[in-house]
């Protein structure tokens, strides 16, 4: 495997419960551990609950770490580097770290399974060290996360999330770059929502960032900074690097994914569903209390177009002011949360926090997640702009027409696809949907997509048959209800 790296780093924040007996009972086994390779923790009544579990993770982690090592940001520095030197932002992440999450609980609906409520169901959150984006980086929260069902009974309950946070290491992301992800992940969100669970679209801890945040709201550049500059103070100057401009175009090239021919047809997964209430409820009056005029298109009671905004983040002058518009009234951490730019230089670490996705186990859909969430930031940063700008207009269309471009469509674009298969299995399941062997050579004939109906009754053929290999359309954009 390739360890050379290109500058980006990455960390996973897995939430799950894990399962523990008092004394000497013997429970029924549930049916979702009927053939678990891990055990229960069995602990006597005497022994401090929550201090022995967390202590049993921590050696079964430390196991995996004896045989096998990713690619730390933190190696090579010397002690004194990471005490008080360049290291010491990321001193905290350093190593895995085991710790409670008083927000993940099994729900009444989880404790009604057969068995289930028998157990006690101890909350955990594993934080991992910043780690390089290699693939032997990948290999070992991938082992980690593998060891855990190996030894233990885990599982991610619906109030559980994964969080994957991008980063440049030691350094901070350039101005330029940060612009472009802002932009990216604004127009991306409609779509990327798609491909986790439906409960995701309107959870309290991962808000849209398109639909609620800041820039939702129609701010102008020009009095975001003006607010930055009355509100927040820097140690030193805010970044000078001029704002990128492009010609849109109003069209692009249309085709089957490179190689790729997804499972679920375009249109048929659901993403966010707008409300007005909670976009009102929202809106950012810490801000616009001082605006006095706002980009075109902004409408007091739905968001703002996703080219003006794009367009407004390309402008955007600072670090601050790219955190706020990613921000609302009463969320400072929504689905794509810059909230560690927020006060520019002076913070402990830089990174980009991915929240959207669910709670997993399962070491696959773990690393999947996290190589798509690098990988996106990546795209953004260093792609043309023009490239960019079409691909943007794509996922426009995409937010009310989701038959023109789906999340899987974005993937393969990406290079993405065994992230993609991955990420099928997980959606798949998410609908009820076991997807087997046989399936997947059904997928590689020219009739490989399905719908979810057609998924559960095993049919091999489409009323609309898709061709095997690259199949180019070249078409006009339509025009949305929500485009300028």
């Amino acid at each position: 495997m390739a360890q050379n790296h290109n500058g980006s780093s990455f960390g996973v924040e897995i939430e799950f419960v894990i399962a523990v007996i008092i004394g000497d009972d013997e429970p029924g086994i549930p049916e979702r551990f009927e053939h678990a390779r891990g055990r229960p923790i069995r602990l006597q009544p005497d022994v401090r609950y929550q201090g022995e579990t967390y202590k049993r993770i921590r050696e079964v982690i430390n196991g995996v770490l004896e045989d096998f090592c990713g690619n730390r940001v933190l190696d090579g520095l010397t002690p004194d580097e990471i005490q008080r030197g360049i290291g010491q932002p990321l001193l905290p992440y350093r190593d895995w770290i085991v710790k409670n999450d008083p927000t993940v609980l099994v729900t009444r609906e989880e404790l009604g399974e057969r068995h289930i409520s028998e157990y006690g169901w101890q909350s955990v959150e594993i934080t991992s060290p910043a780690l390089w984006a290699t693939d032997r980086s990948f290999e070992e929260v991938h082992r980690v996360v593998t060891a855990l069902s190996e030894h233990f009974w885990v599982f991610s309950p619906e109030t559980a999330g994964l969080h994957v946070h991008y980063g440049r290491g030691l350094g901070i992301i350039p101005i330029r770059e940060l612009r472009r992800i802002a932009a990216f992940l604004y127009a991306a969100d409609p779509v990327l929502v798609r491909m986790h669970a439906p409960r995701r679209s309107t959870e309290e801890w991962c808000p849209s960032n398109r639909l609620y945040s800041a820039m939702a709201n129609g701010i102008p550049p020009e009095e975001m900074a003006a607010y930055v500059d009355r509100n927040y103070r820097y140690d030193v100057p805010p970044p000078t690097e001029p704002p990128e401009r492009v010609a849109q175009p109003d069209a692009r090239r249309v085709q089957t994914a490179r190689g790729f021919v997804p499972l679920f047809q375009r249109g048929i997964l659901d993403g966010y569903v707008f409300d007005v209430a909670k976009f009102i409820m929202l809106k950012s009056d810490f801000i616009t209390e001082d605006i006095q005029e706002f980009l075109p298109g902004s409408h007091p009671d739905r968001p703002l177009a996703i080219r003006t905004a794009a367009s407004a983040f390309l402008r955007s002058r600072d670090y601050t002011s790219i955190a706020l518009y990613n921000q609302s009234s009463f969320a400072d951490r929504m689905a794509y949360n810059f909230h560690r730019y927020v006060d520019g230089y002076d913070l402990e670490s830089h990174t980009i926090e991915f929240r959207q996705p669910a709670g997993t186990v399962n070491a696959d859909e773990v690393v999947a997640h996290a190589r798509i969430s690098v990988r996106l930031a990546d795209y953004a940063s260093s792609a043309p702009l023009p490239e960019i700008w079409m691909l943007i207009l794509d996922l426009a269309q995409s937010e009310y027409n989701s038959e023109w471009y789906d999340v899987f469509d974005l993937l393969a674009d990406l290079g993405l696809h065994e992230e993609a298969r991955v990420i099928e299995r997980q959606v798949a399941r998410e609908h009820g949907i076991e997807v087997d062997d046989t399936i997947w050579e059904i997928r590689r004939s020219p009739y490989s997509q399905f719908t979810l109906n057609q998924l559960v009754f095993r049919l091999a053929f489409l009323s609309r048959p898709q061709p095997e290999g690259e199949f180019v359309v070249y078409r006009d954009r339509p025009r949305g209800p929500l485009e300028e």
